[in-house]
């Protein structure tokens, strides 16, 4: 028999082998598949698979090596709209794992779900408590009982006080998606027209630069699609709105009623002022002043300077990223955008009078 195998190893942390397993062909000039379906032991920290021919007589030809993963299911759970298991087709683990329905957990001495500010019934598909946000004007059409205004389909309520459409944060990230999508499409132009070989060196070494331009802005706004997210898990609840009624500015303000209003009159600074709740949410949670999100325009402590100028300009650049705009004249590429240009930055204050916004991160 043909030395022709399949090879799949198993190491441990600390690069020991802990199982090694080997499949190999029954025939030589034949054409076959080797398979070689496993297990990973549960101490594995990663796995080299190989192909070898150890036949000197014989010729081996591999075709194609594909590796097919699936996890191991732990724990199944199926619901019903408004969160009710479906009894009979679940799996449950050892122990089980108690948070579940819109990854709240289930106190299963009393059958209901822990929200926070209240428990929820699934059987009934109804709050415990009045809702101790009732009496906001958007809700009070509502039964303060009712979960998600009876759509738990379209609706969504994280923290059991207010319920958000969150359409409004998809369409965002689907309009961020797109502006990826181009810039593949822009790198594929540029790789092709490298590899026609009649770009000249100087040519050749502008696509480069904006080949890392693009890479770059993508990094951005991927990190963009995911801050969306990561508020979307947060306790807080949150709303995508436009600018300040009154003068027309734009920031991160908590109403009245406890809600968070993301404000903006555009995409672009919806994704800037995400991008400052997700940077908070990352530093130990959000502050406020006021009812304003502390950021840097109003942060005066001096031991935050750098850490603040830094992380302004990592949203002014995620704009950018987005839209390709910069409050400061002359910006060309994501490296225009530093701490310099930031503290160039001016407004206009209560007086009319032209201010410069950042003036209190200058060292």
């Amino acid at each position: 028999m043909p030395l022709i195998s399949l090879q799949v190893r198993f190491y441990d942390e600390n690069d020991q082998i802990i199982t090694k397993e080997r499949s190999f062909i029954s025939k030589a000039d034949q054409r076959q598949q080797l398979q070689l379906p496993l297990t990973a032991p549960e101490n594995t920290a990663y796995m080299k698979i190989g192909i070898f021919n150890q036949s000197e007589e014989v010729n081996a030809y591999f075709d194609n090596l594909k590796v097919t993963f699936n996890d191991y299911i732990v724990q199944e759970n199926h619901y019903y709209p408004f969160g009710m298991n479906m009894v009979g087709i679940e799996k449950e683990g050892t122990p089980d794992h108690k948070f579940q329905y819109n990854g709240k957990e289930k106190q299963e001495e009393i059958g209901f779900y822990d929200y926070g500010a209240r428990h929820y019934d699934a059987s009934l598909g109804r709050w415990f408590v009045v809702d101790p946000l009732a009496d906001v004007q958007k809700q009070i059409h509502l039964s303060p009982y009712a979960y998600s205004n009876n759509n738990p389909i379209r609706y969504n309520d994280p923290t059991g006080m207010i319920w958000e459409d969150p359409k409004k944060a998809r369409r965002l990230q689907k309009r961020i998606n797109k502006v990826i999508v181009r810039n593949v499409n822009k790198l594929a132009r540029i790789n092709k027209k490298i590899n026609t070989g009649k770009v000249s060196s100087r040519k050749q070494s502008k696509f480069k630069m904006k080949i890392t331009e693009i890479n770059d802005e993508n990094e951005l706004l991927k990190t963009a699609i995911s801050d969306i997210d990561q508020i979307a898990k947060a306790p807080e609840t949150f709303r995508l709105t436009g600018p300040d009624s009154d003068n027309g500015k734009h920031g991160v303000v908590k109403g009245s009623n406890g809600v968070i209003n993301i404000e903006g009159s555009n995409d672009g600074l919806h994704i800037h002022e995400i991008r400052h709740v997700v940077q908070s949410l990352k530093s130990g949670g959000l502050r406020f002043k006021g009812n304003k999100l502390l950021n840097a325009a109003n942060i005066k402590s001096p031991y935050y300077k750098a850490e603040t100028r830094n992380n302004e300009v990592n949203a002014y650049r995620t704009q950018y990223a987005f839209d390709g705009s910069f409050p400061v004249s002359g910006t060309g590429s994501l490296k225009d955008i530093n701490e310099t240009t930031l503290l160039r930055i001016e407004g206009v204050n209560k007086n009319g009078e032209k201010v410069k916004i950042y003036k209190n991160l200058e060292d």
